[in-house]
């Protein structure tokens, strides 16, 4: 799978999920799933989306760059 092409089941598992998880926690727990070593790297950083939906840019960024 490529970045774009995860990029893209993301926004899917986003929209799919939007009632349970906000997008920072959606995109981050759908990496989780399919890149447990990127996630490893992010939890608890200035780019951890989970309880804060401002830094998904940063970490789509840092998803890209480390895919």
């Amino acid at each position: 799978m490529t970045f774009e092409e995860w990029l893209s089941e993301a926004a899917k598992y986003a929209v799919s999920n939007n009632k349970d998880q906000r997008r920072g926690q959606a995109y981050f727990n759908y990496l989780d799933e399919h890149r447990k070593d990127i996630t490893f790297n992010i939890v608890g950083t200035r780019l951890d989306p989970f309880y804060d939906n401002s830094r998904l840019n940063d970490f789509l960024e840092y998803v890209k760059k480390n895919w």
